[in-house]
């Protein structure tokens, strides 16, 4: 399809592309939490309202046999669902498009957080100390360069990072002296798993409120819905404890996670540490500093 080949004379036409900051997706999960809350408390107190009813003719037909009460009783709660889902449809529409459309937003900026050596090159460019470093570098041998990158991520240099990875680029990849993603990781790694965990986290809310807006249509909780919704609680899980070692948390020492320039491992880990407000762990100097800020 055209929209999947950047070479394609209509690729930016068709592409799904809206860009977002950091923060930008961090308001859209708000939000998102906030629709969210909205339909979950819409939907349990006409719920209330049903058992309420079911619970009334359970205690006035105490009398009848069990058979005889439960024929009523379900005859009672069908027509009731079917009153108060016709009369918070409205409502409830309102409530689930919007959350898509919020689902649509950081779906379309997911484009932009590719990678980490995506998200550094974007946040550099432009700046003159970048463009002063790669005239610099231009002719510097493999030994220099490792020994750059691990200045530039040890002072926190985003520009020299950036022009590093522009050189080493150029190379051949069994020629580079380190990996660029790590380095650039050394720099945007929490942006990038935060990102992440965002679009993961926007779409679980999503799912959850198709989930529990059929069920309360039908009175029933399909098994489908029940296994998706754990699935990308799942995924959502993972995304947190990669945004919580990008954060500084210790994994367990167990099954520490070794970063090295020069190599890309995957790694398994559980993360230990505080828990922030959306039950990511971070260090206690991680909090302290987003307290602050």
């Amino acid at each position: 399809m055209s929209k999947d080949n950047p070479l394609s004379n209509d690729y930016f036409q068709t592409v799904t592309n809206t860009f977002m900051t950091i923060d930008d997706m961090r308001l859209s999960l708000q939000r998102t939490k906030g629709l969210h809350s909205q339909l979950k408390s819409l939907i349990d107190k006409a719920e209330g309202q049903i058992k309420a009813l079911a619970d009334e003719i359970d205690s006035n037909h105490s009398y009848l046999h069990q058979a005889e009460r439960l024929t009523i009783k379900t005859r009672a709660v069908a027509a009731k669902r079917a009153g108060t889902v016709d009369v918070t449809e409205a409502e409830r529409v309102r409530l689930i498009q919007k959350i898509d459309d919020e689902d649509r937003a950081v779906s379309a900026a997911e484009i932009h957080y590719g990678s980490s050596v995506q998200i550094l090159m974007r946040s550099t460019i432009g700046m003159e100390r970048r463009s002063t470093y790669t005239a610099q570098i231009a002719d510097a041998g493999n030994t220099e360069l490792l020994s750059l990158a691990h200045l530039a991520a040890a002072t926190g240099n985003r520009e020299l990072g950036a022009a590093l990875i522009s050189r080493v680029s150029t190379l051949a990849p069994s020629k580079r002296p380190f990996n660029e993603k790590s380095l650039a990781a050394a720099f945007v790694g929490e942006t990038l798993a935060e990102a992440d965990l965002i679009i993961g986290s926007v779409r679980e809310l999503l799912v959850d409120a198709l989930a529990i807006n059929k069920a309360f249509e039908t009175g029933k909780t399909g098994a489908f819905d029940t296994m998706k919704s754990a699935l990308i609680k799942r995924e959502n899980a993972d995304k947190r404890n990669r945004l919580a070692v990008a954060r500084g948390a210790e994994p367990d020492p167990v099954e520490r996670m070794k970063v090295e320039l020069d190599r890309d491992k995957q790694v398994s880990f559980r993360v230990q540490g505080t828990i922030d407000s959306d039950g990511v762990p971070e260090t206690a100097a991680g909090a302290a500093a987003r307290g602050n800020g």
